[in-house]
């Protein structure tokens, strides 16, 4: 029984020393992987209406809506790089306008992966009218590994407005003494600058005269008075005004662009005075014609 005894003992021991060795060869292992960022996509990129007129001399705003979509959750966007860019299809981008530089681009979230943003285009009088502008949208993350867009052609109209102002309404000869009887003097408030506030370029400016008349006196014909696209008196050049409607040679006024000023073309008026002339006040009233 002793005996027996002891072949136990030394089975059990044997069988925990093997428990042991099994334990000393065991290695720990890591499990690990990477999330690829993913790249934000951008969709329904519209207008909120089709048509739009330009406001003279200012800008109209076009609303544009597009939301995007990043599977990292809408915290990765960058709102910075939101933008929306119109082609007139014809030129280059006819206007850019970037969220980061205006606080009309508004943004909510629709859920936690996609965002829509609304923002406000400013679009100049003098883009070109056309009915084919198409929108681009685009969107990028904090990572700006890529950015996603989203086209929408011929997405809306930009009207043809033609319109025009004169830095001032009144033509004004002075005081004429006898010792300017028989020349030519011009207007003081020459010249008269017109300029385009509208999208089309005005071709054609036309003058149509009156006599000019005081009462009790005998008028003045409207066959005195001429005008130029020059600031001096040519008997040759310039256009003697009338009654009826005449276009001045030389003038025309072409649009706006992104340099200010370059929009404009002037005119000088002329008297040749009578070599007798009756005092008094005399007046009368001409129509400036600025046409495509």
């Amino acid at each position: 029984m002793y005996k027996a005894n002891i072949v136990i003992v030394l089975a059990v021991i044997g069988l925990l020393s093997l428990a042991l060795v099994v334990v000393a060869d065991s290695d720990s292992l890591t499990a690990q992987t990477t999330s690829a960022n993913s790249d934000p996509t951008v969709d329904n990129c519209v207008v909120s209406t089709d048509s739009y007129t330009p406001t003279e001399n200012s800008v109209t705003d076009v609303t544009v809506k597009f939301n995007v979509t990043d599977l990292n959750g809408v915290g990765d966007l960058n709102n910075s790089l939101a933008k929306v860019e119109f082609d007139n299809n014809e030129t280059a981008f006819a206007a850019l306008y970037e969220s980061a530089s205006n606080t009309t681009c508004g943004t909510t979230d629709m859920d936690s992966d996609t965002r829509q943003y609304n923002c406000e285009v400013p679009m100049q009088f003098w883009f070109q009218h056309t009915l084919n502008y198409s929108i681009r949208c685009y969107a990028g993350d904090k990572n700006d590994t890529a950015q996603g867009s989203s086209t929408s052609l011929n997405a809306f109209d930009y009207t043809k407005l033609v319109a025009s102002s004169v830095d001032g309404t009144i033509v004004d000869f002075g005081t004429i003494t006898t010792s300017l009887f028989g020349t030519t003097v011009n207007d003081t408030a020459s010249p008269i600058n017109i300029t385009n506030t509208g999208n089309t370029v005005l071709a054609t400016v036309s003058v149509t005269g009156a006599n000019l008349t005081s009462t009790g006196k005998p008028d003045i014909s409207i066959g005195k008075f001429s005008t130029d696209d020059q600031d001096y008196y040519n008997s040759t050049l310039a256009l003697v005004l009338n009654t009826s409607k005449q276009q001045v040679t030389g003038v025309s006024v072409p649009l706006e662009d992104s340099t200010a000023g370059g929009n404009s073309d002037t005119i000088w008026m002329f008297f040749t005075v009578p070599t007798t002339l009756e005092p008094g006040a005399y007046s009368g009233t001409w129509t400036l014609f600025e046409e495509e």
